[in-house]
């Protein structure tokens, strides 16, 4: 029933087109899998048997309600197992095995407000707010799927746990020069950490949108880095808004020492740079993690006194209100400033 074809257009290969028929609405359906054939394969041999099932359980198709969430669950995971991070994917196994082991075993139709906010107020008794809050994001992305799979008939009302504020983790310029100096200690390696870990710092970049770039994406004589989204054609960023990373000529300058590698400036993985990282730090006596540099760039232009405004849009942040939650607090007091230009005005 179900075919896959190699898609050509998209600019992340190998890609596939997956052709099926809905086991529940009837519908036919397509999505992209970038993934090897073999493994687009297997996608499509457990969707022809999940159609077959629900041949064999017609009183199922509709009535949704009756269908148990540990069926919902491997149906979300199977769909989104090629289009999010491992990572991701694997957070999500951890978050269903968490909520399976509070509410057991019910159908999908009876997770409910109430069922949710019972959930999280006992996770609340061992665990912070934020961590939480993480999970609920996922199970409404969950609910999410469900609903335009019609399996539910609408999504319920998730409300998150209010947070306790908590500052902004950065490092000063002194610790950062004390920790580029401990890089030593990597011997030939010492030079590509230190290279990855400046470009980070300068652009203000996720360490994945720097490590996964491609020369394609990459305009030197512009001094930008285009950035795609993983689940289309269309350039994106994390947050879908057609993003760029904006180089200085220095930046510029580190990754034209890479010229010679492809498809990108570095051919390392997260967790290789992350080990040396946790290594160095270490050996300089403080905490610096691949995202902290992301943080560390934002606290530093924010204590310069740039503009809020300037620094939500250089990090890409959703709205200027993400870039103020984390960042307020360090900025300079320049209220007196502002009064003594009010004051040429008149």
């Amino acid at each position: 029933m179900a075919s896959i074809k190699l898609y050509k257009r998209s600019k992340k290969q190998p890609c596939y087109r997956l052709s099926y028929k809905d086991s529940t609405s009837g519908l036919w359906k397509q999505k992209l899998l970038h993934c090897s054939r073999d493994e687009a394969d297997e996608i499509r041999k457990r969707i022809d048997a999940e159609y077959a099932w629900y041949q064999l359980h017609p009183e199922l198709v509709n009535k949704q309600e009756h269908i148990p969430l540990s069926v919902a669950k491997k149906r979300f995971l199977s769909a989104k197992l090629h289009l999010i991070a491992y990572s991701t994917y694997k957070r999500y196994e951890r978050v269903f095995k968490s909520f399976e082991n509070h509410v057991g075993e019910i159908y999908i139709q009876e997770i409910s407000s109430s069922v949710i906010s019972k959930y999280a107020a006992e996770m609340l008794e061992d665990r912070v707010a934020a961590g939480i809050n993480l999970d609920l994001r996922h199970l409404k992305a969950f609910l999410r799927y469900c609903h335009s799979e019609d399996m539910i008939s609408k999504v319920p009302k998730i409300e998150m746990i209010k947070e306790k504020k908590r500052p902004v983790y950065f490092i000063t310029k002194e610790q950062y020069q004390e920790w580029y100096n401990s890089t030593e200690i990597l011997g030939k390696d010492t030079d590509m950490v230190r290279d990855i870990a400046t470009i980070v710092l300068m652009t203000a970049a996720r360490i994945s949108e720097i490590l996964s770039a491609k020369w394609e994406q990459i305009d030197l004589d512009a001094g930008v880095i285009h950035l795609y989204d993983l689940y289309s054609d269309d350039v994106s960023d994390k947050t879908n808004s057609g993003g760029k990373l904006y180089l200085n000529q220095k930046a510029c300058d580190i990754l034209s020492k890479y010229k010679e590698n492809l498809p990108g400036p570095y051919p390392v993985t997260y967790d290789w740079f992350e080990w040396r990282m946790r290594r160095v730090s270490t050996e300089a006596g403080f905490r610096l993690r691949p995202h902290d540099l992301r943080k560390t760039a934002g606290s530093w232009l924010v204590q310069d006194g740039v503009d809020i405004y300037r620094v939500s849009k250089f990090m890409r942040h959703t709205s200027v209100v993400v870039t103020e939650k984390h960042y307020a607090d360090l900025m300079s007091d320049q209220h007196h400033e502002t009064a003594d230009q009010m004051a040429t005005f008149l």
